[in-house]
């Protein structure tokens, strides 16, 4: 579970509603049962779609980064290694 995981120490990767609609649906909710944990159908439609827009944010600045060349050595080591977590 992400909620409460903090990055650095400080800053969350995403807002802790965000995180609790995508592991809802990925646990298999859909928007209307997540009632059941405390959202409405049009909050965790919205959190969704918004976790959604900011992870393709981050992919597309990752994407970024790696073009120009910008990541350091060790940033590229600990990106290989979240992705071999996949």
């Amino acid at each position: 579970m992400f909620i409460g995981r903090e990055l650095s120490g400080t800053l969350y990767i995403l807002p802790k509603r965000q995180i609790r609609a995508l592991e809802l649906r990925q646990t298999g909710f859909t928007f209307g049962k997540m009632s059941k944990c405390g959202f409405s159908k049009s909050t965790a439609h919205d959190a969704y779609n918004r976790s959604q827009r900011n992870l393709d944010r981050i992919m597309a600045t990752i994407d970024f980064l790696i073009d120009h060349d910008l990541l350091s050595a060790g940033q590229i080591e600990r990106l290989r290694r979240i992705l071999q977590k996949l």
